[in-house]
């Protein structure tokens, strides 16, 4: 019985783990996210969340999103699509560093 028992609350382990995380939302370019396709997600504890995308990095603070994209109005359409960033890494000063496509 006792084996029964120990069995039976690793099994509900997982429906409690699932559970504390609560509501889970998804972010896509309806939200505001500068592109559906995500490389790395970068965040620091209590800070903002980095999202690499195709057309640069979206910073997201759990209710906007701000887009920093890696091109200028003088960019045409063609070139902004080439040019995302694939890795977000933060080095021992804080500052975040970009590895782009």
């Amino acid at each position: 019985m006792k084996g029964f028992s120990v069995l039976f609350l690793l099994c509900l382990c997982p429906l409690f783990t699932f559970a504390s995380f609560g509501k889970i939302d998804f972010l896509t370019v309806k939200d505001g996210l500068a592109n559906n396709t995500i490389y790395d997600i970068y965040s620091k504890k209590g800070e903002f969340l980095w999202i690499s995308t195709d057309l640069g990095i979206s910073r997201y603070d759990g209710f906007h999103i701000r887009n920093f994209p890696l091109i200028s109005p003088q960019t045409d359409l063609l070139q902004a699509a080439y040019c995302g960033v694939r890795k977000i890494a933060a080095g021992s000063d804080e500052l975040l560093f970009l590895l782009l496509t």
